[in-house]
């Protein structure tokens, strides 16, 4: 559970989005207060290496004889067994001096519990939308699993690639459904795109998300390598 609730009410300070994880099996729930939030969030899931991710998930608090100092970090993963910690923050915050001195506090608190901090910057309006796009993506589709190994497999190099691996498969070159007689046959074209759209949201592949996705996007299949650029 989230150590803090965020508010839903009308005048919120922050406002409140919902994002499914799969933790254990299980369908959970995370609350994010921003855009922002919610992009890295969908970039953090889209990480093979992750297997858990967490929202507000503990609290910081430092006694002084000034006063109390409580911070409550916005994200943590966990990669390949180690638990990150990430504060999302927009350019615009970074420029502040308090944000940077509680920053500072949570870096150097957890970095000396050997607990690895990142503060993750803002992204690109493309990569944004990408996100979103990918995000309908995660979850596995019976109906092209074989489409998915097949190309898997295969390791196009770019989406067009793809597209030749399912034909081949399928048989259906084209970019328009085909009626069989009893039902609706759906083109290599569309399923190829619906894969690699899978499989660059479970991290099976990569793709420059700063640029739209089309038939010439390159596919780079990756193993151990993380794309994401961090700004500490």
């Amino acid at each position: 559970q989230p150590v803090r609730r965020i508010g839903t009410y009308k005048q919120a300070a922050h406002s409140i989005a919902m994002y499914p994880v799969l933790r254990d099996d299980h369908v959970l729930m995370l609350s994010v207060e921003s855009r922002l939030e919610l992009a890295w969030l969908q970039q953090l899931d889209f990480d093979a290496r992750v297997t858990a991710l967490y929202a507000q998930p503990f609290a910081l608090v430092w006694q002084h004889e000034a006063g109390t100092l409580v911070r409550i970090p916005d994200l943590a993963a966990v990669i390949e067994g180690r638990l990150v910690v990430c504060e999302v923050k927009p350019a615009h915050r970074l420029a502040d001096e308090w944000t940077r001195m509680s920053l500072d506090f949570t870096a150097h608190t957890l970095t000396r519990s050997g607990i690895p901090f990142r503060v993750c910057k803002d992204l690109g309006a493309q990569r944004r939308h990408n996100l979103l796009i990918l995000a309908r993506y995660r979850w596995p589709n019976p109906f092209v699993a074989r489409d998915v190994a097949a190309v898997r497999s295969a390791r196009p190099t770019t989406v067009g690639g793809a597209i030749d691996v399912v034909g081949r498969l399928r048989g259906t070159p084209g970019s328009s459904p085909e009626w069989t007689g009893c039902r609706f046959e759906w083109s290599s074209t569309i399923v190829a795109i619906e894969v690699a759209k899978h499989l660059i949201a479970t991290g099976a592949c990569w793709a420059d998300l700063d640029e739209p996705l089309s038939v010439g996007t390159n596919l780079e299949w990756v193993d151990s390598a993380w794309r994401i650029e961090w700004v500490a």
